[in-house]
């Protein structure tokens, strides 16, 4: 909920951050959800039991998500600090 709260609060005017940046942060959370809908329900082992041991299980695919949501947190996070360089800068 305050994840949420904070990123609604960067559209407006009492916000900060790079207003390019918001795209890749709701991304990031939507990853995250992703990830744990996956490890929760046990979703290949459901549909193909003993056939996903050791490749393609749930918790593998749950790393693969998190992976992306990182690569989704880095792109948020370089804009920000792009963004607060200009301001610094007066541009």
């Amino acid at each position: 909920m305050m994840r949420n709260l904070l990123c609604l609060l960067r559209l407006t005017k009492y916000g900060g951050g790079a207003p390019d940046s918001l795209i890749p942060t709701i991304l990031q959370d939507v990853m995250c959800i992703i990830g744990g809908v996956i490890g929760a329900e046990k979703v290949p082992e459901k549909w193909w039991p003993g056939s996903t041991d050791l490749i393609f299980n749930s918790h593998n695919l749950m790393h693969l998500v998190a992976l992306m949501a990182l690569y989704y947190n880095n792109q948020s996070s370089v804009r920000d600090i792009k963004w607060m360089r200009q301001i610094k800068a007066g541009t």
